[in-house]
């Protein structure tokens, strides 16, 4: 990452070099809300255009936030929240799954137990 790619991802995103982590956020939101290609569907070179332009967008977003978030040496924080590994067998036409949808899924099941206990014995007494 050099000095000259962070200065032109903050010109294409709008923003004034050395500006926050959250000011870069705020800009690239509103720029995706503005250059979103589903809001040229019925246009197919504007449509193109701003898919090219999201692009550059992303990449700048992409460049200045893992440069503003990384630490000293330039590597994100460890601090930075991982998401959970996914397990799949493709050639099965399994989807990726979330280890964290299981114990929510488990928990929803001892809570319907728990409902299904309590109406019971309502309906005893």
């Amino acid at each position: 990452m050099t000095r000259g790619e962070t200065e032109s991802s903050y010109a294409i995103l709008d923003l004034d070099p050395g500006a926050s982590l959250a000011e870069v956020k705020k800009a690239y939101k509103e720029l995706v809300r503005i250059y979103h290609p589903d809001r040229f569907d019925g246009n197919p070179e504007l449509q193109e255009r701003a898919t090219a332009k999201l692009q550059r967008v992303n990449r700048a977003y992409a460049h200045l936030t893992e440069a503003l978030a990384g630490g000293a040496d330039g590597s994100p924080r460890a601090s930075r929240r991982r998401s959970p590994q996914r397990t799949t067998d493709p050639a099965r036409g399994e989807r990726a799954r979330n280890p964290r949808s299981d114990t929510f899924k488990r928990q929803a099941a001892e809570n319907r137990t728990r409902r299904h206990q309590l109406t019971t014995k309502a309906e005893a007494l």
